[in-house]
């Protein structure tokens, strides 16, 4: 699962003393001591089909306090509820056989503290969904496949077109609206169902104006493919590989900028040669970004049908690629012997789409002056000046047997990372279709062969602090993932926050350093190590990461209460109150408690305002 360069989620809920309601966290400071909260109990969890769409009802015996957020791979829904229980009559896990809500789970935060309960919805279909509070219920609604009721409500913008620059670093695209563009979201879904590895970008103020879809790319991003999501748009960007690309969005002066990075010539073509974790530690790619036969450029055709090239269809980029790594790529297409005369050398600059693997090495044949001989799987270059001539014996042999021939310039993926690689596929399949634990032992099982692999050490650690609680477990893999890849912020991230619920904290700070270091981490560290430093009474070091993270993000409501707690916990209740006012007007969703609590707030500051009138004290507040 791909983390914190895009929609990661917010696990501050996790350190301990700091899941609670907002407002208790204030309470101190605004002069009323709040009663003991008494602990809400998920009673029983319902759904229901109707006109409108499904229905999940979180049944309580009270008023809730809860957050949620939305997670990717696989795709869910979390409900965080603060102060509550699990019943015995709640009826969870639950899996289904059909319908839009794959399973339902709930675990226990805390152990015998009673801390919260964390509810887990599956998702089987991407829909449109809302969560609210309905009484002493929370009520998640999945709206129906298709959409009721009249016509879908109009875009305030236009999305008026697709701009692609391609270059050696990066692959930047600019989604052109018709004025700024506040509101969007993205994240990331699996290969899943005939669909590669894929980011999604939900533009949902924006109606597409004439802009032609798919738009083909052809890098580390093979195309674009758009859907109407609501009264907005969806932008789906497909990868060219088995794994999602990197990448970073961010707003630009005429839209939305996508910025995918490229890797590098040389570490594409031993990637495919390699694999990761193989020998060299590099992503391996699906055969060189295998192209599909639908895909085919345009004005290509299918001209190679009625030659005798037949074979894999691949798509190359090469600049300034050593002729060796590149004929070691080609073997690992092929499956062939690839034997290279060692008077054989320079680089070489080539792009081709979607052609047969042995068109391109005809084509490099030619371009280079080199010659190819091929006999018994195996292929030997060398240049045209020199003959070659197979040995007479060889030649006459009826059985010719390959292992005897040594060819030092191919690396072999050894039998431990190939055994690693089925693990996890198995525990991929596994983990989609709901089996948790199953998928958590074949996790495991890869990693021991596959050492080498942060990726899945990180999956681990994911898995064991979001899913277990189990604290010890998560700090281990995510400690492993750090120290195979020192710049990989999300599993530092991991480490600092399953080390900081053992209250390990000297060693927690350590993993949170590495988390935020650089010029621009992620904005869900800021916001986690802020809390850290917040509950070890560094209030000055929580403001200066809460005040980053707005440099680099802006403010989101958990920097708004963040900002507004501390500065009541140091007695600064004016700067409190714009902070609480600021998040009252931002448009973010929150609980109807912490809205009251936050007008309350405001309503008291107001009576107590020297202005003299109400009108006055909002002007002089900033209720512009």
């Amino acid at each position: 699962m791909t983390l914190g360069k895009h929609a990661y989620f917010v696990l501050v809920f996790l350190l301990s003393g700091v899941v609670s309601a907002y407002a208790a966290g204030d309470s101190a400071a605004s002069g009323s001591v709040d009663a003991p909260v008494a602990p809400y109990t998920v009673q029983a969890v319902e759904t229901s089909r109707g006109a409108e769409g499904y229905e999940v009802r979180i049944k309580g015996d009270s008023v809730p306090t809860y957050t949620m957020h939305e997670m990717i791979d696989p795709l869910r829904v979390v409900v965080d509820i603060a102060q509550a229980r699990l019943a015995k009559t709640s009826g969870l896990p639950r899996d289904f056989a059909e319908g839009p809500v794959a399973r339902l789970a709930g675990t226990a935060m805390g152990g015998e503290e009673i801390k919260g309960v964390r509810l887990e919805i599956f998702l089987a279909e991407d829909r449109e969904y809302t969560v609210e509070r309905g009484g002493n219920d929370i009520v998640l609604r999945l709206a129906g496949m298709k959409m009721g009721g009249g016509a879908l409500p109009a875009a305030a913008r236009k999305l008026v077109g697709i701009d692609v620059q391609k270059g050696d670093a990066a692959t930047t695209v600019t989604l052109m609206a018709d004025g700024p563009v506040e509101n969007f979201k993205y994240a990331d879904l699996p290969a899943s169902d005939g669909h590669p590895p894929r980011m999604y970008l939900d533009l949902p103020d924006l109606a597409m104006e004439g802009v032609e879809t798919p738009v083909a790319v052809g890098t580390m991003l093979k195309r674009i493919r758009s859907a109407r999501k609501g009264g907005g748009t969806r932008l789906v960007f497909d990868s060219a590989r088995e794994q999602l690309f990197a990448y970073e969005v961010t707003r630009g002066d005429k839209g939305i900028v996508v910025r995918i990075t490229e890797p590098s010539p040389v570490a594409a073509v031993l990637a495919g040669i390699m694999g990761k974790g193989g020998d060299g530690g590099v992503e391996k790619p699906a055969k060189a970004a295998a192209a599909e036969p639908a895909a085919t450029a345009a004005g290509s055709g299918d001209n190679f049908a009625l030659t005798s090239y037949q074979g894999q269809r691949i798509t190359v980029d090469f600049y300034k690629i050593d002729l060796h790594n590149v004929f070691r790529l080609m073997g690992d297409i092929s499956g062939k012997n690839i034997v290279i005369d060692e008077g054989v050398g320079g680089s070489l600059t080539l792009a081709l789409d979607n052609v047969p693997w042995d068109f391109v090495l005809d084509i490099i044949m030619n371009l280079k002056d080199l010659q190819k001989e091929e006999r018994f799987d195996t292929i030997v270059i060398s240049s045209k000046a020199k003959g070659f001539s197979w040995p007479q014996q060889a030649a006459d042999e009826i059985a010719f047997k390959a292992d005897p021939i040594v060819v030092n310039q191919r690396i072999e993926t050894s039998p431990e990372v190939v055994a690693g690689k089925q693990l996890l596929s198995r525990a991929q399949g596994l983990e989609a279709s709901g089996d948790i634990k199953g998928a958590m032992a074949a996790y495991e099982e890869a990693f021991l062969k596959w050492p080498d692999n942060s990726a899945i050490a990180k999956q681990l650690a994911m898995f064991y602090l979001t899913r277990e609680n189990l604290n010890a477990k998560a700090a281990h893999y995510a400690k492993q993932a750090v120290k195979l890849d020192i710049n990989d912020q999300e599993a530092a991230l991991l480490a600092a926050l399953s080390l900081a619920n053992m209250k390990k904290d000297a060693e927690a700070k350590e993993y949170f350093d590495l988390a935020v270091a650089g010029n621009r981490p992620g904005g869900d560290a800021l916001i986690n190590y802020a809390a850290f430093q917040e509950k070890g009474g560094n209030y000055a070091a929580a403001l200066s990461l809460l005040a980053r993270h707005e440099a680099l993000y802006g403010d989101n409501l958990d920097t708004f209460i963040g900002k507004a707690r501390i500065h009541d916990k140091i007695g600064e209740s004016k700067q409190a109150l714009k902070e609480y006012e600021a998040a009252l007007l931002s448009g973010y969703d929150m609980p109807d408690d912490l809205k009251q609590y936050i007008k309350g707030r405001v309503a008291a500051a107001n009576l107590d305002s020297p202005a003299s009138s109400p009108q006055q004290g909002h002007s002089a507040k900033g209720f512009q």
